[in-house]
């Protein structure tokens, strides 16, 4: 499903009816036309805003950032299924970026283990306990990718430059550096980049708070200018409903992020409330 503004729904209507006219019997493929120009029959398509449409004729490469969630990292079947989509991603010359959770369950654990031992620990000394959740994911998927034999660099936050206040536990990003995770992409290696983590300017280690890893993807987006943001999770999209719960409930094709954001903050945990924000913000074309 994709998450855009209203604006440009028009806009997407009749490129595809123009695509649509075009189109002989080759099989569509899905990209972005992020201020780009197509040109075919004599036909100019110039597309401004942030959308995905189906084309049959052109190509370009695109920059993907993808999230999975906790509940998709949990066994070793499903990391193999995440590895083997990535290999599908780069080997049809797109560039890739993961983001990953700690498995499900994980922080909550290591929350318990600090229990254990203090019934006050401090905020500092428990973001550098929990966020080892993320380091296990991205060992365990590099360790899947290298099986596959596709290159690979598994970076923690500090590393990605993920740079934040100091508001321990739930710390806020002030801005991404990116060098490192444009070098890997520039030596052809798929960055694995641990959710949840950042830094602040002094060097201490900071978590993002729930849901932290989706603000993780979506600012990394942002900041790489990536084609798309996906936000990968065990159901395929956004429902009217919740829909292990409640039968009938339909998928949406498309939602505007007031709207997104509206659901979130009502307690929708498909994609958190401030991803959302950070996504209209910074208009970050989001596939969930």
């Amino acid at each position: 499903m994709q998450i855009s503004d209203n604006y440009g729904n028009h806009i997407l209507y009749f490129l595809e009816l123009t695509i649509k006219f075009a189109r002989q019997d080759r099989l569509p493929l899905q990209f972005r036309l992020p201020r780009c120009i197509s040109k075919f029959d004599n036909v100019k398509i110039d597309v401004f805003s942030p959308l995905y449409c189906r084309h049959s004729l052109v190509r370009s490469m695109a920059l993907i950032v993808r999230k999975y969630g906790g509940s998709s990292v949990t066994r070793s079947d499903q990391i193999i299924s995440i590895a083997n989509q990535a290999k599908q991603t780069i080997e049809r010359g797109d560039k890739l970026v993961l983001v990953v959770s700690a498995r499900q369950g994980r922080t909550d654990h290591l929350i318990e283990m600090a229990k254990m031992v203090s019934d006050n620990p401090s905020k500092s000394a428990m973001d550098r306990l929990i966020s080892i959740g993320e380091d296990v994911s991205c060992a365990w998927l590099a360790i899947a990718l290298e099986a596959l034999g596709i290159p690979c660099e598994t970076m923690s936050g500090i590393q990605a430059g993920i740079i934040t206040d100091a508001n321990f536990g739930n710390a806020n990003i002030i801005e991404i550096h990116s060098q490192e995770i444009s070098r890997v992409l520039g030596e052809n290696k798929i960055p694995i980049v641990a959710g949840f983590q950042g830094v602040t300017r002094n060097g201490e280690l900071t978590t993002l708070g729930r849901g932290g890893s989706d603000v993780t993807a979506v600012a990394i987006a942002s900041e790489l200018s990536a084609d798309i943001c996906e936000i990968c999770g065990d159901v395929d999209g956004v429902y009217t409903a919740d829909p292990k719960a409640v039968q009938g409930a339909s998928r949406l094709e498309q939602i505007d992020y007031k709207t997104m954001l509206e659901w979130s903050l009502s307690g929708a945990r498909v994609f958190d409330h401030k991803a959302v924000k950070y996504a209209q913000k910074h208009q970050v074309p989001v596939r969930v």
